[in-house]
């Protein structure tokens, strides 16, 4: 191929070449553009709220106390973010949650953050379906399952900034309040 038969090939197809690069940009970036519309159009209060009134020192304070307490507690069996919690205590049927429930509930937490952004009401949202703490072992141990990693150290991980930081104590608080077992 000469110069001319290239620089005419390159002519004609260089739109072609920019949607390839596109399309592999959103490939590469999907968790981080999910999480911007899901921030944008799902969260419109929520992220309202963070960037108009940030957590306060007070807020962030507290938030790192509640996760300093949790930090320490979820290495026990007794934890309720432990995988090991939903088969120790007993038969597995001590969950409200099937295995195709949990294991999307632990989907949902892991797609809450990306690469530079994180939608951490995403993981209070799938926690929030849990209705006792051995549903959020289970969730806990479909996590470890499928991505082999400790849930509640990827959302310690991830969720550092201070609005995270607000919503991991968030998720902490109504996890560590819910009952042992659903009683219905």
């Amino acid at each position: 191929m000469t110069v001319e038969q290239s620089t005419k090939f390159i002519e004609k197809h260089w739109k072609v070449a920019i949607y390839i690069a596109i399309i592999a940009l959103i490939v590469f970036f999907w968790k981080d553009i999910a999480n911007l519309i899901s921030n944008v159009f799902g969260g419109v209060q929520g992220l309202t709220n963070s960037l108009s009134n940030p957590a306060s020192a007070a807020e962030l304070q507290t938030a790192d106390a509640a996760i300093a307490n949790e930090d320490a507690a979820v290495a026990a069996t007794t934890s309720p973010f432990s995988p090991d919690g939903w088969t120790s205590y007993g038969t597995q049927g001590d969950t409200t949650l099937s295995d195709d429930t949990a294991s999307g509930l632990a989907d949902q937490v892991y797609s809450s953050w990306g690469d530079w952004i994180s939608s951490g009401g995403k993981a209070l949202s799938a926690l929030q379906q849990c209705l006792c703490q051995m549903d959020v072992s289970h969730v806990s141990a479909m996590y470890v399952n499928k991505y082999s990693s400790n849930m509640y150290d990827d959302l310690s991980e991830h969720y550092d900034s201070s609005a995270n930081k607000v919503i991991l104590s968030q998720i902490v608080a109504y996890v560590n309040g819910l009952p042992l077992y659903y009683n219905g």
